[in-house]
């Protein structure tokens, strides 16, 4: 398998990787979103006390919060997908795999390291401290950051 293809191979598995930690979270989400909704219906049709009444408000606030956060990531999620389909360039920018020695990253969504044959491979947001570092750099330019220096040998 030549570079390209192997770089490829990896940046699609990133993809993945990062478009299944948002839909566990998104999923997540939505579990607990019902939950309250079916607590809240139970309390609807039972007595209800001024105690009830406080938890009840507490709950509906944190379904609004639990729903934006459900947005925010259906907007990650829609963004991380428009990534696959773009096509790579010569800086560094989301939806960029980035080669350095011995490992790879790629600017998506913080998710858990990965190894692929070998290579370790990292999700970076765009929000990350490193990923502010190498933003806009080329192959064969250097960056260092939380005082670990890097050579971008390859972007894809």
């Amino acid at each position: 398998m030549n570079i390209t293809s192997a770089s490829e191979v990896i940046k699609s598995e990133a993809h993945n990787i990062a478009v299944s930690h948002l839909e566990e979270k998104l999923t997540t989400l939505n579990q607990l979103i019902a939950a309250k909704r079916d607590d809240e219906d139970e309390i609807n049709q039972g007595q209800i006390d001024a105690d009830t009444l406080s938890h009840n408000t507490e709950d509906q606030d944190n379904i609004m919060v639990m729903q934006q956060q459900v947005i925010a990531l259906k907007r990650q999620l829609d963004l991380i997908n428009t990534y696959k389909s773009s096509k790579p360039t010569s800086v560094v920018d989301p939806g960029s795999l980035v080669m350095v020695k011995d490992q790879a990253f790629y600017v998506s969504t913080s998710v858990k390291s990965f190894d692929h044959q070998g290579q370790k491979v990292t999700c970076l947001s765009v929000e990350s401290p490193i990923y502010q570092e190498m933003r806009g750099l080329s192959a064969g330019d250097d960056f260092s950051c939380n005082g670990k220096n890097y050579h971008i040998l390859k972007i894809a």
